[in-house]
């Protein structure tokens, strides 16, 4: 079956991993992946979940591959404006096992207090309107991350 929290990490370090397993009410969620233009700072979509993520309880994972000296966004949003409720959750991953940014639902949840910490990382409550992950990369290759949450 597919792998649990955290989902799966890119084997390239030139890429990246969104992973979100969905709640028991997925279609109220949709992303996209777009890339900022360096002249004239528009964006463009590069990829969406394709109006609606379907399938409750899932595991969906796409890998992006990125460019060195680019800016790109991910923008996750929920309508309903609860996010994850429950089992649902999401990551943002690299490579070398790195975790760029996380959501999740911890109610509920019994947890070891290593696992905590890394459940803690961004957004534990879990409930959003809106997530947006700016994610620069450097002219070295390395990335960074600032994301903005309207709950």
């Amino acid at each position: 079956g597919p792998p649990g929290w955290p989902g799966r990490f890119p084997e390239e370090s030139s890429s990246l991993t969104l992973n979100i397993e969905t709640d028991r009410w997925p279609a109220d969620m949709e992303w996209y992946w777009q890339q900022q233009n360096t002249t004239t700072t528009n964006m463009t979509i590069l990829q969406d979940s394709g109006g609606i993520l379907e399938r409750a309880e899932y595991l969906y994972s796409h890998t992006f591959s990125v460019e060195s000296n680019s800016t790109y966004q991910l923008v996750l949003s929920d309508s309903y404006g609860d996010g994850f409720f429950l089992n649902g959750w999401m990551t943002l991953t690299g490579a070398n096992q790195t975790i760029l940014f996380s959501a999740r639902d911890t109610r509920g949840d019994v947890q070891d207090a290593a696992n905590e910490t890394l459940l803690a990382s961004d957004l534990s409550k879990g409930s959003f309107k809106l997530i947006t992950i700016d994610v620069f990369v450097d002219e070295d290759g390395s990335i960074e991350t600032e994301s903005v949450v309207q709950e």
